[in-house]
């Protein structure tokens, strides 16, 4: 029996491995609703599927998204503004399409609301901000953001407020405290509270996946905002330095499309829940530095990789996730190791036209709005 998806920003980097893989499975009539911005999809291109409805709108445009949701079953909503950096001085973009056009798509689900089985959200790790930590000394500490006299100090890693210990990372836990610290995180925050007061109000199944750092084939190589192995490999490619914030051992959890998109299909698959939260990322911790090392070598690259010192307002230390939860209640498993992935992402990058490097254009911007230091 078919059933019917639509997928609010489906023609972006996830949403592409969705429809693949829901084509795949060939039980799915997909409907896809996406704006193309240029960011995204330079000249608003993008090769639609055959087997895909698609509506070339804006997710806070009321008419289109009720026509996309007649007789959708499921809905899988990654339509977003991201970058943490871009967002500090872009509010009103990243507020009205991550929130007004959460608030959108809800009122329009909620005339239809009986027909609806599954929504799943497409959130984000930023929502911790700074996350969880332990002090040897005083136990666990979920620290604020770092004060701008620390970082211009170079005191990158978080104290103790109360013995000034060095903390330590622990993996974040979907039901912590959280903090987010970013006009972005803010509103991946806002859209996971507007879905699950929705859902609880209709009676609609839904689920939230936190998902860690994205990364993999088809991600998007001119956009300087996605994401920094992207960044870094356009970097690489024109042989260019690379520039890494900080001191490089700032920790990220990388976690490849492949198995984010599995973790939607299970969020689908099982919709007794309401607004239940999963993280989805591989439960492991890579340095900046190590990335930058690992992908210069799979690209052939020469690229120098220089430790600037500089700092973004708004980012944060370290983020790697607890699996736990998603594990026992879930039955997500990532399958792709770092080292496994970045070798599927370097023969991809590899086999693409050689994009140019806005870097320096997008760092300059970022200078003059005052986020970088």
């Amino acid at each position: 029996m078919t059933k019917k998806i639509l997928i609010t920003g489906g023609a972006g980097f996830i949403g592409t491995h969705l429809i693949n893989k829901l084509t795949n499975m060939g039980s799915w009539e997909i409907i896809v609703l996406d704006s193309l911005i240029d960011q995204v999809h330079p000249n608003g291109l993008w090769q639609k599927p055959d087997n895909v409805t698609f509506f070339h709108a804006d997710i806070r445009d009321q008419e289109p998204v009720r026509q996309a949701l007649t007789g959708v079953e499921y809905v899988v909503h990654l339509a977003a503004e991201t970058g943490v950096g871009q967002s500090a001085y872009e509010i009103a973009r990243y507020v009205g399409t991550n929130e007004y056009g959460t608030a959108v798509l809800l009122e329009e689900i909620s005339k239809i609301n009986q027909q609806i089985k599954s929504v799943v959200l497409a959130s984000s790790r930023a929502v911790y901000g700074e996350g969880r930590y332990y002090c040897n000394v005083c136990g666990p500490v979920f620290p604020l953001g770092r004060s701008l006299k620390a970082l211009n100090n170079a005191q990158w890693d978080h104290l103790c407020p109360e013995c000034d210990t060095v903390l330590t990372v622990q993996p974040s836990m979907e039901h912590q405290p959280l903090s987010p610290s970013s006009v972005y995180a803010i509103t991946k925050h806002n859209q996971e509270q507007l879905l699950t007061l929705f859902a609880d109000t209709f009676n609609v199944p839904s689920t939230i996946l936190r998902f860690q750092n994205v990364y993999g084939p088809g991600q998007s190589l001119s956009n300087p905002y996605t994401g920094i192995l992207s960044l870094f490999s356009t970097r690489i490619k024109n042989g260019n330095p690379v520039f890494i914030y900080e001191d490089g051992l700032e920790q990220r959890d990388f976690v490849y499309v492949e198995d984010v998109v599995n973790s939607i299909l299970l969020a689908l698959s099982k919709p007794s829940s309401r607004g239940e939260i999963f993280n989805i990322g591989t439960g492991e911790g890579t340095t900046v530095m190590d990335i930058a090392k690992i992908l210069n070598e799979k690209l052939g690259g020469t690229s120098d990789i220089q430790v600037t010192g500089q700092f973004r307002a708004g980012d944060i230390r370290h983020a790697i996730a607890s699996l736990t939860n998603s594990e026992n209640n879930l039955g997500y498993t990532p399958t792709t190791s770092i080292a496994e992935g970045l070798t599927k992402l370097s023969a991809w990058v590899n086999s693409q036209q050689v994009m140019t490097d806005t870097y320096l254009a997008m760092e300059s911007e970022m200078k003059q709005k005052g986020i970088m230091g």
